[in-house]
């Protein structure tokens, strides 16, 4: 069957397919570019600037799926994300599915508690009750089978929760973030993540903001957020 041109098409392999992340989870066709790297020094202000009122992270890869449902789940939650109106940031690391499918593009979703108004202007942006987030994050959490999720509450404390709402030990869960930016103490060698490439033109810009993704730079690579 004959795709359309932003249709991901999961019978191409090799690492520019993997790469090309803006195809394969949100069907854009139009900016080919790979995930460029998340700098460290960019992290603490991000969360300086975004996660000052809690945030969580999500994802719909599981370790006992392959890669083609992996890939799909995740086309499915970035649309549950683009509904809901949060703001979002994906951040890529690697997986392996049960098919021996190594991916170094795998996204986790740092979500944020607060509405998309103004994409520009963060202070414009509407704070929602973190209850209700909260209760937006478990339902995916059940969802997607994630067990268990991280939702860092507006106080600074993270807690792991499975998804009835139970906090769990995370050192206990057998499946914890592979893309966790915040938390990834003793978890072995130093492991590289990356963002969502810069935008490739004007429009790609205002439809990626609009649709809920923070984005921290701008055409030409200044930084945004």
């Amino acid at each position: 069957m004959k795709k359309n041109g932003n249709e991901p098409d999961s019978e191409v392999v090799g690492d520019s397919a993997k790469r090309d992340v803006m195809r394969r989870y949100y069907g854009i066709g139009t900016n080919h570019q790979p995930p460029v790297l998340l700098e460290k020094t960019n992290t603490g202000a991000l969360y300086k600037r975004h996660g000052k009122h809690g945030f969580a992270i999500v994802s719909a890869n599981r370790s006992t799926a392959d890669s083609a449902t992996n890939e799909r789940k995740t086309r499915e939650l970035v649309s549950d994300l683009k509904k809901s109106g949060y703001r979002y940031l994906p951040v890529y690391g690697g997986s392996v599915g049960t098919d021996g499918v190594e991916d170094d593009y795998d996204p986790s979703f740092i979500v944020f508690p607060y509405r998309t108004t103004d994409p520009y202007d963060i202070k414009a942006n509407y704070f929602s009750d973190f209850g209700l987030f909260k209760k937006f994050v478990l339902e995916l959490c059940g969802k997607y089978g994630q067990t268990p999720v991280l939702v860092m509450d507006p106080g600074g404390t993270p807690n792991y929760y499975d998804k009835d709402g139970t906090k769990v030990d995370k050192s206990s869960s057998p499946e914890l973030f592979p893309t966790d930016p915040h938390f990834n103490e003793g978890r072995g060698r130093e492991r590289a993540f990356f963002l969502n490439p810069n935008p490739a033109t004007m429009g790609d810009r205002i439809r990626r903001s609009l649709s809920g993704e923070i984005l921290l730079r701008d055409l030409d690579g200044s930084p945004l957020a």
